[in-house]
């Protein structure tokens, strides 16, 4: 894909040469179907959840994504809890918070538990990009 500076995109793959998955989990559904927008564009596949607990159940029935993109405050089990649960469930999978405040403690323990980072919500395509191309490889 080349986007308008004419520079070409790199999409990481997941196993076997196959595109890369993400969990795309957000209680907003406009966001996630920005996001979901924004990685098709990217050359992803994604996976949506509309809350931590949808997660965490879809990582339990067997999902294996290359990257979960978990919102921080939702109603239920908030983005911290099901951050905890998914790596309970599946350790080491990578995750990416996505948050439009972040406290800078809460951010420091989370990275000391192997959060793989933040980013900052409202996020553009080139910054989605270059978080998750950090993060996958």
């Amino acid at each position: 894909m080349v986007d308008s500076t004419s520079k070409s995109i790199t999409v990481p793959k997941g196993p076997l040469g196959r595109k890369a998955t993400v969990l795309v989990v957000d209680d907003e559904e406009l966001v996630r179907y920005v996001t979901q927008e924004l990685l098709s564009c990217l050359g992803y596949d994604f996976v949506a959840a509309s809350n931590g607990e949808e997660a965490v159940e879809t990582i339990r029935a067997g999902l294996r994504p290359d990257l979960v993109l978990l919102d921080v405050v939702m109603p239920g089990m908030g983005g911290v809890a099901a951050f905890r649960r998914i790596r309970q469930l599946v350790p080491g999978i990578p995750v990416l918070l996505s948050s439009g405040f972040t406290d800078p403690e809460a951010a420091a323990t989370l990275m000391a538990e192997g959060l793989n980072g933040i980013i900052p919500k409202p996020y553009r395509m080139e910054s989605l990009s270059a978080r998750i191309r950090e993060v996958l490889g």
